[in-house]
């Protein structure tokens, strides 16, 4: 409910499933509506109250497919809650539209890639730039297929990070 109620636990250690982030920088831009704004204005979207319906089945989901390395799972839950999340956006008033026209490119080549039997999926955040979760196995593949397309500015790589851990204000402070 708020900060002092919020909490992280970790599903697996950051080994358990070599999974690797390849984003995909369509645009450096920065955006007109900041995230604060885009959750705020969720609720004028008749679609969130039925995004928030399903998020707890949509979570215990995704914390299966991770724990048994399901990655049809994974990118079917990973991906559905990127789109719900974007539709809510779009159908709020006013609407908000990050996608761009190489965002969606990219969604649909994933897509494509996934039925090649790259395991591969995406997810974007409150923006344009497209993260491509793979297993690790396939992350040269995904780049090299990435730089074939138009419009993309960079690519970046990113593994798990180390897990979830409580900070101190005084490390935070020294930071």
């Amino acid at each position: 409910e708020d900060h002092d109620s919020s909490y992280a636990e970790s599903v697996a250690s950051p080994a358990y499933w070599d999974l690797v982030d390849v984003i995909v920088v369509v645009s450096d831009s920065h955006k007109k509506v900041g995230s604060t704004e885009g959750h705020q204005s969720a609720y004028t979207s008749d679609l969130q109250q039925g995004r928030l319906a399903h998020v707890d089945e949509r979570l215990k989901r995704c914390k299966e497919a991770v724990v048994n390395r399901d990655f049809t799972s994974f990118a079917e839950v990973v991906e559905e809650d990127s789109n719900l999340m974007h539709s809510v956006m779009m159908t709020s008033r006013p609407p908000l539209f990050y996608w761009q026209p190489e965002s969606i490119a990219v969604m649909q080549e994933v897509n494509i890639w996934r039925q090649d039997g790259l395991q591969v999926c995406y997810t974007l955040d409150a923006g344009p730039n497209v993260h491509c979760i793979c297993v690790r196995k396939d992350v040269n593949d995904v780049i090299d297929r990435l730089k074939n397309l138009s419009g993309i500015w960079d690519i970046r790589v990113a593994g798990a990070g180390s897990g979830a851990y409580i900070v101190e204000s005084d490390d935070v402070n020294s930071q």
